[in-house]
């Protein structure tokens, strides 16, 4: 019975992560007109997105070693990803 509730909420983590990541990507457009911005500035900004994505693998392996692995999952996927994109959100919104 509780066998297909871990590749479920596997499933839906890994969709909530490429829907927050692929998100800037539907917003070019809005953001290049809106903050009166280049498209090499549209370039850097996405840049700057991604950048996390190269260090937080290092961090989660560390969460890993001191919480444990279901300890790490739920403090990664559900407040360090979050909390980028809506970073992200309100850095759009503010300017």
């Amino acid at each position: 019975k509780y066998k297909w509730c871990i590749p479920m909420l596997v499933g839906l983590i890994m969709f909530g992560n490429h829907y927050t990541r692929d998100s800037v990507g539907a917003l070019e457009k809005q953001l290049e007109h809106n903050l009166k911005m280049s498209s090499n500035a549209y370039l850097d900004l996405n840049a700057m997105y991604f950048f996390p994505n190269i260090l937080t693998p290092l961090l989660a392996g560390l969460l890993i070693d001191r919480l444990g692995g279901t300890a790490a999952c739920y403090l990664y996927s559900t407040s360090l990803a979050s909390l980028g994109f809506v970073i992200f959100a309100l850095g759009v919104q503010f300017k």
